[in-house]
């Protein structure tokens, strides 16, 4: 279990940031783009420099166009080793826009088990993933990589690979497992709450 360290506005919060720098980093919660939030792939900042005003990070997204400064002070938690726990909603635009949106509706003591909650979450997920199989797994990672897939782009997908093909997998895997949403055209999505803990979990396959 990957502790959640709470940072304060001192010398060791800003030194413990500023280590990260030259390090890819995934931002909690995933930034908006649209009305979707950023697929996990996606969702991987390059930590820049320190920036001064605001004091604090420059990001840059190792994939899209989007770089922004971010002050110590919307910063929660950081999640060693690769993630950041921010106090803001971010938005990005085309072009490269980007926007804060502070969680002004969320009392301040639901962020307190913002901590257990993730750490929950993880373990839950960790356990729920053992009951598939080699081959689940490996869709499940690959649907996590193209953002949505349907139950043929899957047995395509494992018979490419030896494993397959592998008929009805929303209804084999749902039975098992929640991690998984349909949408009416028929694909198959990861529902958002689990995409960057199964992407850590999977990363590695």
């Amino acid at each position: 279990m990957i502790p959640l360290v709470t940072l304060t506005h001192s010398f060791m919060f800003i030194s413990r940031l500023k280590e990260n720098i030259g390090n890819v980093v995934a931002l909690l919660p995933a930034p908006l783009m649209g009305d979707k939030r950023l697929p996990a792939h996606r969702n991987k900042w390059i930590i820049l420099s320190e920036n001064e005003n605001p004091k604090g990070l420059y990001f840059k997204n190792a994939l899209l166009e989007h770089e922004f400064p971010l002050g110590y002070d919307n910063i929660r938690n950081s999640q060693s080793p690769d993630s950041i726990l921010l106090k803001v909603q971010l938005i990005l635009k085309d072009g490269g826009e980007v926007f804060f949106q502070p969680f002004l509706d969320v009392p301040e003591a639901d962020y307190d088990d913002l901590d257990s909650l993730i750490e929950k979450r993880h373990e839950f997920a960790k356990s729920e993933i053992k009951k598939l199989s080699g081959a689940e797994q490996m869709a499940i990672r690959q649907i996590l990589i193209e953002e949505k897939m349907t139950d043929t782009d899957i047995s395509r997908f494992l018979d490419s690979r030896g494993v397959g093909p592998y008929d009805s997998f929303f209804a084999k895997v749902s039975t098992k497992t929640p991690f998984l949403d349909r949408e009416f055209s028929g694909y198959n999505t990861i529902k958002s709450a689990f995409i960057p803990i199964l992407w850590k979990l999977l990363d590695r396959q």
